[in-house]
């Protein structure tokens, strides 16, 4: 049994513990979330346990906020306490009266005073850049405008040199978080230079992710109270500050305890509020909020400026009086103008017509070179199909005429004459004039058909061997494309024409590489002169008695139009000249 004293003051005891837990307070810590909430957590963490062990009767609660979330939580009196970067703190105390009662301190800055600066990074094999103002004209890699360390105050050390980061530098990369990803877009050659916060340069070679040789830090600061290599000046670091509407007491409680908790490797430790004065200055000379430059209302802006106004409307009157003259000496140029645009369109039309009537002539050359035996090569199928017409007159008249023998002779008059009309087609194809006509077609055909005519078409034609050959696509005028190979062949008959036999037959290879073809010619006739190789595309040059020296000069304006190359080339054995043009190879029509 127990006395009723201790009964009833256990009883009191255990209602009042109830009591306060059922009535405990609890408190919103809003956190800058410069990465993500995940890691937001994880950093501040093992502060709140610390706030949760010193302070039990209340509870805390971490709240990861973007940038641009802070604003409107503070508005809504939806937190007690802020953590955020320096510049974020100064404008949120303009604007919204947070109160700083401690700044972050993370080593190894040994005071939080001067623990936050800019460190601009190159490669170590760029020695060309040394200090800031190298960065003019180049690349640099910041995680976005917003940050502090890794941007604003480096915008500070620039101005201070006469640069503006937005004007002289000549982009910049913004990466996003964590900064690391600064670090990677220097590695990998996507900026020149980066910036990022002080102190991360040297963590990372600590923790061996990135070698010691590889970076260089540009105009190298030293400042004992931060043994890191720096940039620029030193700023405070992070404030915990406390909303308006936190209670002062509450507030005290909260600096005691985090003045108290011992250092985590996570979350650094806390020290009494610094000095945010050089925070404002440097956002005053950058414009920053709350700094930024505010619109005047109008009637102050009329009062205060009206003599430079009145300036200004009797500058608009002159300046409308030469618009009108400008106006005027304007329509008359602009009519000018669209005279000469008719006149230089009318003037392309006729060269354009003027260069498919030369290749038309073009053609019409070359077939004649070639068809000068067309009569030989047109009679044998005559003659064939005459005979085997006379042979069925002949059979018909013995009684001698079966099935067997009509059909026998049906099919040597019908390939006969199937030979003869491939020859006149080629001519026929060769000989019309049209427009060009793009269309994505095979090489491979398109090269065996040539040279199928080019064989038909002379009485002793040399020999063309197809050595080499790729299956490739081309968006091409099959019949212009067939026109430049039909005068590399006949070049290349011209040019082994007096070779002693045998002569090799002439070699025509297609072969593709990375998204280019390539269509050759090789003879083996007498080598050019060097002279006469460099001269060999323009017009009217030629080593020939009888050429007018246009065809291979066509021929590369042809290949040319289509996006590709003519060129000429000794072969390597010495013996013989290499005609190569290109195409941009296409996919497959299908």
């Amino acid at each position: 049994m127990f006395p009723l004293k201790q009964v009833c003051a256990g009883l009191l005891l255990a209602v009042s513990v109830l009591a306060s837990s059922a009535w405990a307070d609890t408190f919103t810590i809003g956190v800058l979330a410069w990465h993500d909430e995940e890691h937001a957590d994880a950093q501040w963490q093992p502060m709140v346990s610390a706030l949760s062990q010193a302070l039990p009767q209340h509870q805390w609660v971490l709240r990861p906020l973007e940038l641009n979330d802070i604003p409107p939580a503070l508005m809504r009196q939806e937190l007690d306490f802020l953590i955020t970067n320096p510049g974020d703190y100064v404008e949120q105390e303009h604007f919204f009266g947070v109160s700083r009662i401690a700044t972050y301190l993370n080593p190894p800055a040994t005071d939080a005073m001067y623990a936050v600066g800019s460190t601009v990074i190159v490669l170590a094999a760029r020695p060309e850049l040394q200090r800031l103002e190298d960065l003019k004209g180049l690349r640099l890699a910041i995680p976005t405008e917003d940050a502090f360390g890794a941007f604003q105050i480096l915008q500070g050390e620039l101005r201070k040199d006469g640069l503006d980061i937005h004007r002289d530098i000549g982009r910049l990369v913004q990466t996003g978080y964590p900064l690391t990803k600064v670090v990677e877009a220097v590695r990998e050659g996507r900026a020149d230079a980066g910036v990022i916060r002080s102190c991360l340069l040297e963590q990372l070679v600590a923790e061996q992710k990135i070698p010691a040789h590889l970076f260089r830090v540009l105009s190298v600061r030293r400042d004992a109270r931060l043994p890191c290599v720096v940039s620029s000046q030193l700023y405070p670091d992070w404030a915990f500050a406390a909303a308006r509407q936190t209670s002062p007491d509450i507030a005290r409680q909260v600096l005691l305890a985090l003045l108290s908790a011992p250092p985590s490797k996570q979350a650094g430790y806390w020290s009494v509020p610094a000095d945010y004065q050089p925070v404002h200055a440097l956002l005053r000379e950058l414009g920053k909020p709350p700094y930024a430059v505010a619109t005047p209302p109008p009637y102050t802006f009329v009062r205060q400026y009206w003599p430079w106004l009145l300036a200004m409307v009797g500058g608009l009157l002159l300046w409308l009086g030469y618009t009108l003259r400008v106006e005027r000496l304007v329509k008359y140029r602009t009519s000018q103008l669209q005279q000469m645009v008719v006149e230089y369109n009318a003037a392309t039309q006729q060269a354009n017509s003027n260069q498919e009537q030369l290749e038309h002539l073009s053609r019409l050359s070359v077939l004649g070179e070639l068809s000068g035996s067309l009569a030989h090569e047109l009679s044998q199928p005559l003659a064939s199909i005459g005979n085997y017409g006379s042979a069925l007159v002949r059979a018909s008249e013995q009684a001698l005429l079966t099935p067997d023998v009509v059909a026998y002779a049906a099919r040597e008059i019908t390939a006969e004459a199937t030979r003869a009309s491939g020859v006149l087609d080629g001519i026929r194809r060769l000989a019309k004039k049209r427009p060009c006509v793009r269309e994505v077609q095979a090489m491979i055909p398109l090269a065996v058909q040539t040279i199928a005519l080019f064989t038909g078409l002379l009485r002793a034609a040399p020999a063309v061997a197809l050595v080499e050959s790729v299956p490739v696509f081309a968006q091409m005028d099959a019949l212009q494309i067939q026109q430049v190979l039909l005068n590399l062949l006949k070049n290349a008959r011209d040019a082994q024409r007096d070779s002693p036999a045998p002569v090799p037959p002439i070699e025509v290879r297609i072969t593709a590489t990375e998204g280019v073809i390539t269509v050759s010619v090789r003879d083996h006739g007498t080598p050019l002169t060097d002279a006469e190789l460099a001269k060999i595309f323009d017009p009217f040059f030629t080593t020939k008695q009888e050429g007018l020296g246009l065809g291979l000069s066509i021929c590369r304006t042809i290949i040319e139009a289509h996006g590709g190359a003519l060129t000429a080339c000794r072969a390597e054995e010495g013996v013989g000249l290499i005609l190569s043009f290109t195409l941009p190879q296409a996919p497959s029509a299908t």
